[in-house]
C-alpha cells in the first residue's frame, strides 16, 4: 500500500474512527489510518467503541509467514477514565492480565483468553454508554453516578466476577503450556544428545572387551545415551504424575531452553559416573565377568544419574569426602549396592 501514515498507534486510531463516527471527517480520510493499522497489527477480528467516550477495546489477528508459528492474537485497549475510576480501574486490571496472557500463551489458548478479555472490556466499556445514555436522556448532559445506581453497582460487580474467572483461565492455560513448552525443549535437548550417539557410534570405536580398559568414546557414548534417557523420562513421569512444578514467570522460549538443559545435563551426569566409577574413587564397580553386563552397568548406572537429579551431587560429595578424609565411601541407604 502506498501513501498510508506511518505507526499509527491504537490511540490514533480510535481518535481518527471517533471523528468519523461523528462525521466530523469523511471516510477518505478515515481509510488511510484504519488501512494503516491493520497493515501493521493484523485484520480487526473485533472491536467496541464507546459512542462518548473516548474508549475502545480491539481484537487482531496478525499472520507470521513462518508456519510453524501462524497466526497471532492482538489485544487493545484504549481509555482516560478520571471521571470513572471504577471502570477505570477494570480496564487496567484486564489490560495487565492480556500482557500476561500475551507473555505465557500462544496459540488457540492465547486467542481464547484474550477474547474473553474482550468481552470482559466490552461489558466494563458498555457501562459507560449506559451512563451517558441515562444521563443524556435524564437532560444531565453529561452521565449519571456509578456510586449511586444499586444496578450499575450490580454489574460492575458481575464483571469483576467474570475478570476472576478469566485469570483463572489464564493461570491453568499458562500452567498447562509452561509444562508442554518444557516437554518440548527435554524433547529436543535429546534430539542433541542423539548427535553425539550417533558421531561416536560411527566415528569411534565403542566396542566394550572386560579384560582391557574402556574407550572415553564408548563411555562418553553410553553415559550420554543412559543420562539423557533417564532425564528425558524423569521429566515425562513428573508431568504425568502431576508432581512437575514449573515457574510461570519465564517467558516460552526461556522455558524450552530451560528443558533442553535438561537432557543435557542428564548426559553430562552419566558421563560424569561412569568416568567416576571407572576411576577407582567410588565403591561401585564397572568390572563384570562379560560384555552383557558390563552394558548393563553403563546403562543403569548413567540411567540412575539422569534420572535423580541428586545422585551425582551426592556422590561427588561422598567423593570428595573420601578424597579428603582417604576412607572408603560407606553405602547411603537408598543408593545403588556396588557392582550394580
Amino acid at each position: 500500500m502506498k501513501n498510508l501514515p506511518e505507526n499509527v498507534s491504537f490511540e490514533e486510531y480510535v481518535s481518527k474512527a471517533q471523528q468519523f463516527k461523528a462525521g466530523k471527517i469523511a471516510e477518505e480520510e478515515f481509510k488511510p489510518y484504519r488501512d494503516a493499522f491493520v497493515e501493521e497489527n493484523g485484520e480487526i477480528l473485533n472491536q467496541y467503541m464507546c459512542s462518548h467516550y473516548n474508549t475502545a477495546a480491539m481484537l487482531t489477528e496478525c499472520g507470521d509467514n513462518r508456519f510453524w508459528i501462524g497466526s497471532k492474537t492482538l489485544f487493545f485497549t484504549q481509555y482516560d477514565l478520571g471521571k470513572d475510576p471504577e471502570i477505570e480501574k477494570l480496564l487496567i486490571e484486564i489490560d495487565f492480565l492480556a500482557a500476561e496472557a500475551a507473555r505465557t500463551l500462544r496459540g488457540k489458548r492465547l486467542t481464547r483468553c484474550l477474547g474473553i478479555l474482550f468481552k470482559v472490556a466490552k461489558n466494563a466499556m458498555s457501562v459507560l454508554d449506559s451512563l451517558h445514555h441515562a444521563g443524556t436522556a435524564g437532560g444531565v448532559g453529561a452521565y449519571a453516578s456509578i456510586s449511586e445506581d444499586v444496578n450499575i453497582q450490580k454489574t460492575l460487580a458481575v464483571i469483576q466476577e467474570n475478570l476472576a474467572q478469566a485469570k483463572a483461565y489464564q493461570q491453568k492455560a499458562a500452567k498447562f503450556s509452561t509444562q508442554k513448552n518444557y516437554l518440548w525443549g527435554s524433547i529436543m535437548g535429546f534430539g542433541l544428545l542423539a548427535i553425539v550417539f550417533m558421531y561416536t557410534r560411527v566415528f569411534n570405536n565403542i566396542d566394550v572387551d572386560p579384560q582391557l580398559e574402556f574407550s572415553m568414546s564408548c563411555l562418553v557414548f553410553y553415559g550420554s545415551l543412559g543420562g539423557g534417557i533417564g532425564a528425558l523420562i524423569s521429566v515425562m513421569h513428573r508431568l504425568s504424575s502431576g508432581s512437575l512444578n514449573l515457574s510461570t514467570e519465564p517467558d516460552f522460549k526461556t522455558i524450552q531452553l530451560i528443558g533442553v538443559i535438561r537432557p543435557l545435563l542428564g548426559g553430562m551426569f552419566g558421563i560424569l559416573v561412569l568416568l567416576l566409577f571407572n576411576s577407582g574413587f567410588s565403591v561401585f564397580s564397572l568390572v563384570a565377568e562379560n560384555e552383557t553386563r558390563i552394558l548393563s552397568n553403563f546403562l543403569i548406572l548413567s540411567f540412575i544419574a539422569g534420572f535423580f537429579e541428586r545422585f551425582v551431587p551426592d556422590l561427588l560429595d561422598q567423593t570428595q569426602n573420601k578424597i579428603l578424609s582417604g576412607e572408603e565411601i560407606s553405602n547411603s541407604a537408598g543408593k545403588p549396592a556396588a557392582d550394580v
